[in-house]
């Protein structure tokens, strides 16, 4: 299995960001039911996307960097 590359990571914690806001917004307007996992899961999406996408960017800017 390969790795991710750093777009594909900054994709991927693009991804799990919408996830992360798109979940409680359709719990507010009653859509959904707010149950313990469905706000855990949506922490966890928000929290984790925000730390792959981080890293992703990390990782674009260490190799593309100019020296």
């Amino acid at each position: 299995m390969r790795p991710l590359t750093p777009w594909q990571m900054i994709g991927l914690g693009g991804a799990l960001e919408v996830v992360g806001v798109t979940l409680p917004f359709l719990m507010v307007l009653g859509a959904l039911p707010s149950t313990w996992l469905l706000n855990l899961t949506a922490f966890a999406a928000s929290l984790s996307g925000l730390f792959i996408g981080s890293l992703g960017v990390t990782m674009y800017v260490r190799l593309h960097r100019k020296r």
